[in-house]
């Protein structure tokens, strides 16, 4: 990443020495740690919050608190500040922000004040902008990401039931289910967009409306992931897509049949082939989720055991920590 050659072979060097030191001592090589942040509160707040997105900058989006039995509000998180968004005209002052691009173009909901509706927004040097939702739809519609080109994914209500929508430059477009499709329900979401315009999510395209994951290619073309991690087969299975990097990898999860009734694995999609990326063995988890994927193939989600005690794992090369 930009590491200078002669750099570079000190690091590796260095590694391999010490590396070598644990070896003959018989030590097992620790484990990279991260460093934990407490982001805070809005101000005023009551130690609520949530982060969602981050971009390269390290500016951080998500949900915080107004202090008091306030709802959630959107902020942005910017060198240890954490900046109420604010919310649509007239809202409820109620707001949550769960994406931001690189040229600090934020999105998520925004709520109404007479009927509560959510609504897709957008906000853009401290503008915020209601985008729409499809025609013939109630009024509802949440925008889950944004790419660096400002084309923004999510769902909004159709003339019958949620659907998976693209807004670009003004224009709102429903991304179709795969077909065939089942004749009930015809639900579907867009979770993520990388920098080539390629989307996924979910669509009802199963056996009796059962969720599978999707991609949408830069044209609009849906092509169904599957849900085969050797023990579903592709009809009666469950599976969602969750984020795709600018490689084209898809991370979220599948269904699977052994273990708890409704039990999920993390899954990656990757060159037409679905891999189970396991569990916390040492943890005895029995269920988890891929969130999200960078474009180094790094993958971060969580893991659960039998308890409902969840941790935060990172996923490289093969192995979940």
């Amino acid at each position: 990443h930009g590491m200078k050659p002669e750099r570079l072979q000190f690091a590796v060097a260095t590694i391999l020495f010490v590396s070598t030191i644990f070896l003959l001592s018989g030590s097992v090589f620790a484990q990279p740690r991260y460093a934990v942040t407490d982001l805070g509160d809005l101000p005023g707040g009551n130690s609520i919050s949530i982060a969602y997105g981050v971009n390269d900058l390290g500016q951080v989006v998500g949900t915080g608190s107004l202090g008091g039995a306030s709802p959630p509000n959107a902020f942005l998180w910017e060198d240890g500040t954490m900046t109420y968004l604010g919310d649509l005209t007239g809202g409820l002052e109620r707001s949550e922000a769960f994406s931001i691009n690189n040229s600090g173009q934020i999105v998520g909901i925004g709520y109404s004040n007479n009927t509560q509706n959510k609504h897709a927004v957008l906000w853009d040097a401290g503008t915020i902008t209601d985008i729409g939702d499809l025609a013939g739809g109630t009024d509802n519609g949440a925008a889950f990401a944004i790419n660096s080109a400002g084309l923004i994914v999510g769902e909004s209500s159709g003339t019958s039931t949620w659907k998976a929508t693209l807004w670009d430059n003004g224009a709102i477009v429903e991304l179709p289910p795969q077909d065939p499709v089942v004749t009930t329900g015809q639900k579907s979401a867009a979770n993520s967009i990388n920098d080539l315009g390629m989307a996924v999510g979910w669509a009802s395209i199963g056996s009796g409306g059962r969720a599978h994951a999707v991609i949408w290619d830069a044209s609009g073309e849906t092509t169904g992931l599957g849900t085969d991690l050797g023990v579903f087969d592709s009809s009666n299975g469950v599976s969602q897509a969750n984020d795709i990097n600018n490689a084209g990898q898809v991370v979220g999860s599948s269904k699977i049949d052994s273990g708890p009734a409704g039990t999920t694995h993390a899954a990656l999609w990757d060159n037409g082939s679905i891999i189970d990326l396991g569990d916390l063995a040492e943890h005895s988890t029995v269920a988890s989720e891929a969130l999200a994927i960078n474009d180094s193939g790094s993958i971060v989600g969580w893991a659960r055991n039998d308890a409902n005690s969840s941790r935060a794992f990172l996923w490289e090369d093969g192995t979940m920590t």
